[in-house]
């Protein structure tokens, strides 16, 4: 699953940094919005570029199939093959962890 609006938190991010530098250099209001609309588009575009996946429970890996995607797992995790059948418990499991999921809400202030 990834991150919703990982563009816009990157947009948040670089806006601010852009913004308090121009701010602490005395630049003017001026100067230091437009820093802001700049920093924030680097942001976006630099968060959107290195999107950032997450797989605690479970899901569809995205890209060409059988290219290679660099991953970190935990010990205790099973890694299954394409074409490997996952097991009846397997499947429980992460239809379980889906139900669990679907609780969770997600809030980004």
């Amino acid at each position: 699953m990834k991150l919703p609006s990982l563009g816009g938190i990157g947009k948040s991010i670089g806006s601010e940094i852009a913004g308090g530098i121009a701010h602490q250099f005395k630049a003017g209001k001026r100067s230091e919005a437009a820093a802001r609309n700049i920093g924030g588009e680097i942001g976006k575009y630099a968060a959107e570029a290195a999107p950032i996946l997450f797989f605690e429970n479970g899901g569809y890996v995205p890209g060409k199939r059988g290219h290679p995607v660099k991953a970190i797992v935990h010990s205790g995790e099973f890694i299954l093959p394409i074409n490997a059948k996952p097991t009846l418990a397997q499947k429980k499991i992460v239809a379980s962890n889906k139900r669990k999921e679907k609780k969770k809400k997600i809030i980004i202030a």
